[in-house]
């Protein structure tokens, strides 16, 4: 078998050993010489697309780095862009639709935001996209955490006015 099975048989095997103290624990006591609390925690095992207990740890720590350190204390809103079924097969076979599309949907929010503002605005936008949706069907989308508005030349933020979509 090729070099993909063997990833997946690796990843599989790490999943079966996840929190398996006879895999290997740390061993975590206080330093203050008055408690003495002391306990054992076992490895993870990192695999966070396979695992949901290592993926829902990783989950929190890169919303809450988002949070922290990306985004602004400004309002945001998501949006996810989907492909229609008929086009999927070009994405299967050409990935660098894939940036395309990261292109376009930026400006097309950049776009609506500055129509919206009657002005010139910047926007920011964090993007990801995923190759498969549920029951791992190939479904290319991408999920966008959008400033709700934008700045302009002089550094004033402009909110714009709610997206109704369903109209």
């Amino acid at each position: 078998m090729g070099s993909a099975y063997n990833r997946i048989a690796d990843c599989v095997d790490k999943f079966l050993e996840c929190g398996d103290y006879s895999q290997g624990m740390a061993r975590i006591k206080c330093n203050n010489d008055d408690c003495g609390y002391e306990y054992f925690r076992p490895f993870s095992c990192k695999q966070w697309y396979l695992c949901p207990s290592c993926h829902q740890k990783r989950l929190l720590l890169f919303s809450e780095r988002m949070t922290q350190e990306t985004l602004l204390k400004l309002p945001h809103r998501q949006f996810v862009f989907t492909v229609p079924k008929a086009l999927r097969p070009f994405f299967r076979h050409d990935k660098k639709l894939f940036a395309e599309v990261s292109r376009l949907i930026s400006n097309i929010l950049t776009k609506y935001y500055s129509a919206a503002a009657g002005k010139e605005l910047d926007t920011g936008i964090v993007s990801a996209f995923q190759t498969y949706g549920d029951m791992l069907r190939f479904n290319p989308h991408w999920h966008c955490i959008v400033l709700e508005g934008g700045i302009d030349e002089n550094g004033d933020f402009y909110h714009a006015p709610h997206l109704d979509l369903k109209s």
